[in-house]
């Protein structure tokens, strides 16, 4: 487990992963950083602009729900949380 950047000791982030929003609908399906075991979205890739957003609190209230979701690689957005 690996504290999150900007973070208390009290605020660790787990293990990783990285999907991809595959939803059929208006709004731009973007690429997210999620605490696996938590679903907290610790940081996104804007599809529109490619700019990566690591948030210096994860999102908790990030939800699945009604959603579609693949998993993908984006060793950029990973480092991106890392560095």
């Amino acid at each position: 487990m690996s504290e999150a950047k900007g973070l208390g000791k009290q605020s660790k982030v787990g293990e990783l992963e990285v999907v991809q929003e595959v939803t059929d609908w208006e709004y731009p399906n973007h690429t997210y950083l999620l605490d696996k075991g938590k679903g907290w979205l610790v940081g996104y890739r804007n599809v529109l602009t490619g700019e990566i957003k690591i948030f210096k609190s994860p999102l908790k209230q990030f939800s699945k729900s009604h959603r579609k979701f693949k998993k993908v690689v984006d060793e950029e957005l990973m480092r991106a949380y890392t560095v």
